[in-house]
């Protein structure tokens, strides 16, 4: 199997950030082309994010577009979920709930290095959320990127150590950390039985569920 493999693996079972479904919280959202993806990408902004916000008032023109953006999405239309959310944001800029389900619109639609953008960017203003580096993990193991996957999920946890869904993608991520440390021991020379047997025990493991 090719270096690259462990990651293409990998991306297919991470799961995105989500305040309102906790059930959202263990449900793939990738797109058609990213089929072999795994980290667990959570769907909406959970309540970290309210608590971040809970020292301002939220206007109600702020609080409907939030709502019409997260009904959107759960309908599959992130077009129409980012052009809500972004006209929300007009008034409400800072809005961290919209920004996040912004951010989560442009991954569904496939515009990745936007969303990477925009989680960093909550990430540099509210360092205490775990959602955004969740999100930033799943954008990072997709572009093949594990070390740093790695490094977001652990950012992730010391914020949130009960965050179960990180906990979930780190464990996954160190599992295609390990395919790619033996698939590289295994191209330096003839590999011996028990190498091989390793290593397609961690391949079976990393699969992807039937």
């Amino acid at each position: 199997m090719p270096r690259g493999q462990a990651a293409h693996t990998l991306h297919n079972r991470m799961v995105s950030s989500t305040p309102h479904r906790e059930a959202a919280r263990l449900t793939p959202r990738l797109t058609p082309r990213l089929t072999a993806a795994w980290l667990l990408a959570l769907a909406s902004l959970l309540p970290h994010a309210a608590q971040a916000q809970a020292s301002r008032p939220v206007s109600p023109a702020a609080a409907q577009a939030l709502a019409e953006t997260v009904a959107l999405l759960g309908r599959g239309d992130a077009a129409a979920a980012l052009a809500r959310a972004e006209r929300g944001l007009e008034s409400a800029p800072g809005d961290v709930a919209l920004r996040f389900q912004a951010a989560l619109a442009l991954m569904d639609l496939g515009r990745n290095a936007e969303a990477l953008a925009a989680f960093r960017a909550l990430n540099e203003e509210h360092p205490e959320l775990a959602d955004p580096l969740n999100n930033l993990a799943l954008l990072q193991a997709r572009a093949g990127q594990l070390d740093e996957a790695l490094l977001s999920l652990r950012g992730a946890l010391r914020n949130d150590p009960t965050h179960r869904t990180a906990r979930v993608n780190l464990g996954r991520l160190h599992l295609a950390l390990a395919q790619r440390a033996l698939e590289d021991a295994a191209a330096l020379g003839p590999a011996d039985a028990a190498l091989l047997r390793l290593l397609e025990g961690v391949r079976r493991l990393s699969a992807p569920a039937r």
